[in-house]
């Protein structure tokens, strides 16, 4: 026997209320009563909406849109992330755009050494024998 009730509201707080009574033939009793409160913020259920409008490179955009869509997210569900962790943190916490171009050159560069090493594994190289004859002939 079993007595479920889903959320109700009591001004602010969402009550979920669980209770399941079970008696078998020896007499036993178990009651179990679960109660999950939950404080809703009702400035976040009844907040107004913001059209905001910036301008960016569109293939940016595009890449972003792409990343973005592999994790199941929207441009808008990103941004509003970005601005709450703005307001939760106190501060912006991205890299700078040197700290960025540092980054992609390294990945470049990296991505280039381990193309290299493939080639050699592979046995495209030539040997020091071959490489000081193209070199003087």
């Amino acid at each position: 026997m079993g007595l479920r009730i889903d959320f109700f509201r009591y001004k602010d707080y969402a009550i979920n209320i669980n209770i399941n009574i079970n008696i078998n033939i020896n007499i036993n009793i178990n009651i179990n009563i679960n109660i999950n409160i939950v404080r809703y913020d009702l400035m976040a259920l009844t907040a107004e909406k913001k059209l905001i409008n910036f301008q960016s490179e569109k293939s940016l955009v595009e890449e972003a849109k792409e990343v973005l869509a592999s994790q199941n997210m929207t441009m808008t569900q990103a941004l509003n992330l970005f601005l709450k962790n703005i307001v939760v943190t106190g501060e912006i916490g991205l890299k700078s755009e040197e700290e960025l171009e540092k980054e992609r050159l390294f990945a470049e560069l990296q991505a280039e050494v381990m193309k290299n090493v493939a080639e050699m594994n592979a046995g495209n190289y030539l040997s020091l024998d071959e490489m000081e004859s193209k070199l003087f002939g």
